[in-house]
């Protein structure tokens, strides 16, 4: 599918090539994919596997502790949030639907399972925890 899109593009003149030659250490153009994997490969290496610093940074703890809600959000905030939600867009990490959330609005509001942590799927079996 993606070769599809690519040649229509091209032949559209709207074509624009998105990968990048990968260059060495002295700036010499790598043309093979497993060169430019041992490339990729050496430069993460590098950047993950240093030493730590030799001054770690001086971090003050914070002077005033913040008076943060942590109830349950009311049903009309709950309703509020939905019908604000965009369409064909999933919200979270759950990957449901706006649609499929506006749909049964009142079930999620009133059954108290919207904002728990147990998660579910679409077909209202209980999923992982």
């Amino acid at each position: 599918m993606k070769q599809l899109y690519d040649i229509t593009r091209k032949l559209a003149g709207k074509y624009k090539r998105t990968d990048r030659p990968t260059k060495d250490k002295n700036g010499n153009v790598l043309t093979s994919d497993e060169d430019q994997l041992k490339r990729w490969r050496e430069h993460f290496e590098e950047l993950l596997n240093r030493p730590p610093p030799q001054n770690p940074p001086d971090i003050t703890p914070a002077e005033e502790v913040l008076q943060i809600n942590c109830e349950r959000p009311s049903k009309a905030e709950i309703e509020k949030v939905i019908h604000h939600m965009k369409r064909g867009k999933a919200s979270g990490l759950d990957k449901i639907p706006a649609e499929a959330i506006k749909a049964d609005i009142d079930n999620i509001i009133y059954s108290g399972r919207y904002g728990s942590k147990k998660k579910y799927q679409l077909n209202g079996k209980k999923g992982t925890s």
